[in-house]
């Protein structure tokens, strides 16, 4: 995956080179890159993963990685993490509701 391995050459270089991730629209980023984002070292590029998920609504597909970083170390990077979950734990326990009242 081409866009992908851009994220991953970007985040190699800001860390060779102690630079700080450029601000990257989340909606330009591939969602391939989620991954490799929340995995990164830099804390604004776990951040950046955290806003792909919410802006391109991918918090079910991307479950796993939302709720490890719900405990990350970077205090920023958790609490965006968490008010995410939240919410998806809010809309799928309403989801649930709704759905056993109209059973």
């Amino acid at each position: 995956n081409k866009p992908a391995a851009e994220v991953v050459e970007l985040l190699q270089l800001c860390m060779a080179s102690n630079l700080e991730l450029p601000l990257v629209p989340p909606r330009s980023c591939p969602v391939a890159a989620v991954p490799v984002l929340a995995a990164s070292d830099l804390p604004a590029a776990r951040v950046l993963a955290v806003q792909i998920i919410q802006e391109r609504e991918l918090a079910e597909s991307s479950r796993e990685t939302l709720k490890m970083l719900t405990g990350d170390p970077c205090p920023v990077v958790q609490f965006a993490a968490q008010l995410l979950w939240a919410a998806l734990v809010e809309d799928t326990e309403e989801a649930a509701a709704a759905a056993a009242a109209a059973a």
